[in-house]
C-alpha cells in the first residue's frame, strides 16, 4: 500500500515537472487564448450571418432583429436555411476533404520536421475566415467568401500535432491527464467566452477582438513555444525513411510482373496500415462514435433547445457556461482519480455512459430548461473519452509514430464530423415537419438513436483489446519501449 502511494506521489510530481519544464504551458496558454477569442465572437455570428444573407436577397441592408415577430421580412425567414446550408457545405468540405487528407499528412510530416511548424500553421489558419467576415460586413466582398475560406482553412488543424507534442514530453503514465488538461482549456474558454462577449458592443467590434486575439496566439506560438521533437529523433526518422524507400525501390525492381496500383498519399497510407491492428480499429471506431454523438449533434442540440425548451440567447450563454464550468471540474479534478481507479479503458466506458444519460434526458417527451441544464452538467462527463482514447493511442505506438497515430485518430474524427451532421439534419427536419407522415416520431427520436449509438460505444469500450501499455511498463519499473510499434515498420512514413 505504501509503495503504491509512493508511486502515485512520484507520478504526480513528475507530471508537474513535465508541465513546467516543457513547452506545454505555452501551448496551453496559446490554446486558451485562441478558443477564448473565437468564443467572444460566436454569439454575434448567427444574427450577423442571417442579416448578411437576408440583405443579399433583398438587395438592401436589413437588420432582421429590428423587426417585431409578426412583421419579419420573408428574406429574413429564408436566410436561416441559407446560413445552415452554407455552414454545412463548408463543414463537409473542411472535414471530409481537407482535414481528412491534411491532418494525417501534418502528423506524419511532424515526425520528420518537428511539431512546432505545424502547430504554428494551425494557429495561423484560424484567422482568414474571421477576417473575411469583417470584409463582408463592410460590403467589400460576397457573403460566400467566409464560408469558402472556412472550407479550406478550418481543415488546417493543429490539434493532432498538439497531441503528439504532449506525447513527446510527457511520460506515458501522465499522458491521459495531460490530454485532459488540453480539453479543460477549451472548457474554461466555454465558461469565460460568453461572459466576455457581453462586454463587446456589436459584431464589428467582436470580430476585431477575435482577430487581435488570434494574432496574439499565433505570435505567442512563434516566439515562445519550444520544439518538442529532438534533432536526433528527426535525423533518425529521416534515415529510417530513406532506408524504407530504398528497400521499397529494390523490391519493385525485383518484381517486374507486379501490378503497380494507385499509390495513396503517405498520410492515408499510414492510416490504412494502422487500421490493420485491432487496438487502433477499436480506438478509431470509438472516436467516430464520440464525434457522431457529440460535435456532429451540436447544431441539432442548439435547435432543440430553441424549439422544445424555448431557450433565449441568455439561456444559450448560460448553457455554454454550465457546460464549460462542469467540464473544467471533470477534466481537472475527476480525470486523474478516474484513471487511477479504472484506467483509460474504464474512463472511456464512464464517458460513454455519461453521453447516454445526457441523450436520454434530451429524448424525453417534454424538455424543460432545468432538464436541459441537468443534461449539460451530466454530459460533461463524456469529455474524458477523447483524452483517454488519445492516451491509449499514444501509449501503444513507438516514439517516431506519434504524429502519424494522432493524425490518423483525428482523420477518423474529421470524417465523422463532416458526414454525420448531414444525417442528423435530415432526420431532425423529417421529425420536425409541421405535417409528418404516419409513424414518424417527434424530434426527440434523434436523441433516441444517438443514445443507442453511445450505448453500443460503451460495449465496444469494454471490448477494447488488453494491451500492455507504456503506462503500465513505467509503473512496473520497466521503462523500455514497446517491442513492436502499432503502425508497423513497412509503408508507414512514406510522404
Amino acid at each position: 500500500m505504501e509503495r503504491a502511494e509512493a508511486q502515485s506521489a512520484h507520478r504526480q510530481t513528475s507530471l508537474w515537472k513535465e508541465l513546467t519544464n516543457s513547452g506545454i504551458g505555452h501551448l496551453l496558454a496559446a490554446r486558451f487564448l485562441q478558443v477564448l477569442s473565437v468564443l467572444v465572437c460566436y454569439p454575434f455570428l448567427p444574427s450577423l450571418t442571417t442579416d448578411l444573407f437576408a440583405s443579399r436577397a433583398a438587395g438592401q441592408r436589413l437588420r432582421c432583429g429590428d423587426y417585431p415577430p409578426g412583421a419579419v421580412p420573408s428574406q429574413c425567414v429564408e436566410a436561416h436555411a441559407s446560413v445552415v446550408a452554407a455552414s454545412a457545405s463548408a463543414s463537409l468540405v473542411s472535414n471530409c476533404m481537407v482535414a481528412l487528407f491534411l491532418t494525417p499528412l501534418m502528423g506524419t510530416a511532424s515526425d520528420l520536421h518537428g511539431r512546432k511548424p505545424y502547430i504554428l500553421m494551425g494557429f495561423a489558419a484560424s484567422m482568414p475566415p474571421f477576417a473575411a467576415f469583417l470584409v463582408v460586413n463592410a460590403g467589400l466582398a460576397p457573403i460566400t467568401l467566409p464560408y469558402v475560406l472556412s472550407a479550406f482553412f478550418d481543415g488546417v488543424s493543429s490539434f493532432s500535432v498538439s497531441q503528439a507534442y504532449v506525447a513527446d514530453v510527457v511520460a506515458p503514465a501522465n499522458r491521459a491527464w495531460a490530454f485532459a488538461l488540453m480539453t479543460a482549456v477549451i472548457s474554461s474558454s466555454l465558461f469565460l467566452g460568453p461572459a466576455l462577449a457581453g462586454l463587446v458592443p456589436d459584431a464589428q467590434a467582436a470580430l476585431w477582438v477575435c482577430l487581435i486575439g488570434l494574432g496574439l496566439t499565433t505570435t505567442w506560438v512563434a516566439a515562445f513555444l519550444p520544439e518538442s521533437l529532438s534533432k536526433e529523433a528527426r535525423a533518425a526518422e529521416a534515415l529510417r525513411r530513406l532506408d524504407e524507400a530504398a528497400i521499397s525501390a529494390a523490391s519493385m525492381e525485383e518484381s517486374h510482373t507486379r501490378c503497380r496500383c494507385f499509390a495513396l498519399p503517405g498520410s492515408l497510407h499510414a492510416l490504412r496500415h494502422a487500421l490493420r491492428t485491432p487496438l487502433f480499429r477499436h480506438v478509431a471506431a470509438l472516436t467516430t462514435l464520440v464525434t457522431i454523438c457529440g460535435d456532429a449533434l451540436a447544431d441539432v442540440t442548439n435547435q432543440t433547445l430553441l424549439l422544445r425548451a424555448q431557450f433565449t440567447a441568455k439561456d444559450q450563454a448560460l448553457f455554454l457556461m454550465t457546460y464549460g464550468f462542469c467540464g473544467v471540474a471533470v477534466q481537472a479534478l475527476m480525470m486523474r482519480p478516474l484513471l487511477s481507479v479504472t484506467g483509460e479503458r474504464g474512463a472511456v466506458m464512464f464517458g460513454m455512459c455519461c453521453f447516454v444519460a445526457k441523450l436520454l434526458i434530451f429524448s424525453q417527451a417534454e424538455l424543460t430548461r432545468g432538464m436541459a441544464f441537468a443534461a449539460a452538467a451530466v454530459g460533461t462527463g463524456a469529455e474524458v473519452c477523447f483524452p483517454a482514447l488519445s492516451a491509449l493511442t499514444a501509449n501503444s505506438v513507438a516514439p517516431h509514430e506519434q504524429g502519424a497515430a494522432q493524425g490518423g485518430l483525428f482523420a477518423a474524427r474529421s470524417l465523422a464530423a463532416g458526414l454525420a451532421p448531414l444525417g442528423w439534419a435530415w432526420m431532425f427536419r423529417e421529425c420536425t415537419r409541421e405535417v409528418r407522415a404516419p409513424g414518424v416520431p417527434g424530434p426527440q427520436a434523434v436523441f433516441w438513436l444517438a443514445a443507442a449509438l453511445c450505448a453500443s460505444g460503451a460495449i465496444l469500450a469494454a471490448a477494447l483489446p488488453r494491451v500492455k501499455s507504456r503506462r503500465e511498463e513505467v509503473v512496473n519499473g520497466e521503462a523500455q519501449g514497446l517491442q513492436e510499434p502499432l503502425l508497423g515498420e513497412e509503408e508507414t512514413h512514406t510522404l
